[in-house]
């Protein structure tokens, strides 16, 4: 689970927050100080961790994939027949083309650039889940919804989202 995850899980568990209501001050300085406590506390592990020479690997290993699973690209919203796909990429119009040898007559909605795309999809897929479409053409990410909402949800997280990349890097 990501730091974001967490953050998030913290927020709506603790103190009963969304992050619609970031946008006031109040609730504002609480996530600031629940990113700052999560911050300590991941330096904290890191410390310990690095003080064996398996804590030295794992370290490694755990950086290596906090590095390649944050990075920039777009979430998309593809649409076909009947069913929305919510997916991330960095090149969302080479994935169409790839979709569309499985899933035939499927349309790129809309793209929408985040600094960390892999917490946009997931804080998206939360959200929808229980409108999930489990093995559409054998592929996973579907949902039976608008893809409006969709886009209205992608457009509503991206300040957030971006905001808190830069915070944690």
């Amino acid at each position: 689970m990501t730091i974001l995850n967490d953050i998030m899980e913290q927020l709506t568990k603790d103190m009963g927050v969304s992050f619609d209501s970031l946008y006031d001050n109040e609730d504002r300085r609480k996530f600031y100080r629940i990113l700052r406590e999560r911050r300590a506390q991941r330096i904290a592990e890191e410390k310990k961790m690095k003080r064996t020479f398996f804590g030295k690997i794992k370290y490694f290993f755990k950086v290596r994939q906090l590095e390649s699973d944050a990075g920039t690209g777009y979430v998309y919203v593809m649409k076909d027949k009947e069913y929305v796909k919510i997916g991330f990429s960095i090149n969302p119009e080479q994935r169409l083309e790839a979709i569309n040898r499985t899933v035939p007559n499927t349309r790129l909605v809309k793209a929408v650039w985040f600094e960390n795309m892999r917490e946009a999809k997931a804080l998206t897929h939360h959200h929808f889940r229980a409108n999930r479409i489990f093995k559409h053409h054998g592929q996973t990410e579907w949902f039976d919804i608008s893809p409006d909402d969709v886009v209205a949800k992608l457009e509503s997280l991206k300040p957030l989202i971006n905001l808190v990349a830069r915070q944690v890097n």
